[in-house]
């Protein structure tokens, strides 16, 4: 099941009031349009009449797919300082849902589950890339900083670094101001 709230924003440029579904679970199973909406940039994005494009990141969101085997949860990267205390209660959270203090047929549905803690949707859409070209993100995550090491790539605060694309052999990288959903530099 997912769940999901209203929120009320105030558009930027016009000053009007937009209201944007919110969602604190996506079950991918019963939503396969949420993951598609991550993958194309429109999950949480609304335009208001003016045509400002509105996208309301992500605070704290679970993401299942029990088909791909991916069990998520994405933090707003304002919360990246704090991340080792994220984990551990993303840690906690996984054993009660799916793992072993989980009941039976929860345990058999996280059977075979990474669980993963991002910051950020493009981490998020970063993550469920990787799963659809069949990578394994902590080869990924290594091959990140090597490249940061060899190419000298220190992200700013508010900028994140992150596989975007697979073309043939080569992957792409970029470093992405996660505001402005932008790209700062490409590699790859």
């Amino acid at each position: 099941m997912s769940r999901t709230h209203t929120a009320n924003l105030t558009c930027p440029e016009c000053q009007s009031p937009v209201r944007i579904e919110v969602y604190a679970s996506v079950n991918c199973d019963r939503h396969p349009e949420l993951r598609e909406q991550v993958l194309d940039g429109s999950f949480q994005t609304k335009a208001c009449e003016c045509g400002v494009q509105l996208c309301l990141e992500a605070k704290e969101l679970s993401w299942l797919d029990a088909t791909r085997k991916q069990w998520l949860v994405i933090r707003s990267n304002a919360d990246l300082p704090d991340w080792q205390e994220h984990e551990q209660a993303t840690a906690e959270l996984f054993e009660t849902a799916l793992g072993s203090k989980a009941p039976a047929v929860a345990q058999e549905i996280g059977e075979g589950m990474s669980p993963r803690l991002v910051f950020g949707l493009p981490a998020l859409r970063e993550k469920l890339l990787l799963r659809d070209l069949e990578l394994d993100d902590s080869i990924v995550e290594c091959m990140k900083l090597q490249l940061m090491k060899h190419q000298g790539i220190v992200p700013q605060a508010g900028h994140d670094f992150r596989m975007t694309a697979r073309d043939g052999d080569a992957l792409h990288f970029q470093v992405l101001d996660t505001e402005a959903r932008a790209t700062v530099q490409g590699f790859g």
